[in-house]
């Protein structure tokens, strides 16, 4: 097998395929390339935020004793973390469709 020429692309097995995106000169809005932009990136805090919220919430539950308490009750671990988890998405879907609403009307479509 040799070696594919300056924009030639090989598949694994060997044999030439041609690429399937289709790229445009057509230019963009650079206030919704900005929306676009800010939108992923904003959701992506979110998401994160959402994982570093669980585990900081169980940190200070340890840290002030609760979490003591709450193992002595006959509630299991697992339901324990259910609950926080699930009180973080229940909060964190409203922020992520407010957050595509507001793209959807800053950007026009």
């Amino acid at each position: 097998m040799c070696w594919p020429k300056r924009g030639q692309r090989r598949s694994p097995a060997g044999r030439r395929r041609k690429d399937i995106a289709v790229v445009s000169d057509k230019p963009v809005d650079s206030l919704v390339a900005y929306i676009d932009f800010l939108v992923l990136g904003c959701s992506a805090w979110l998401d994160g935020g959402g994982l570093w919220e669980s585990g900081l919430s169980t940190v200070d539950y340890a840290d002030s004793h609760w979490l003591k308490r709450f193992v002595a009750t006959p509630m299991k671990k697992s339901d324990f973390l259910a609950g926080i988890m699930i009180s973080r998405l229940a909060f964190m879907v409203p922020e992520v469709l407010i957050l595509l609403l507001f793209s959807r009307i800053a950007s026009g479509w």
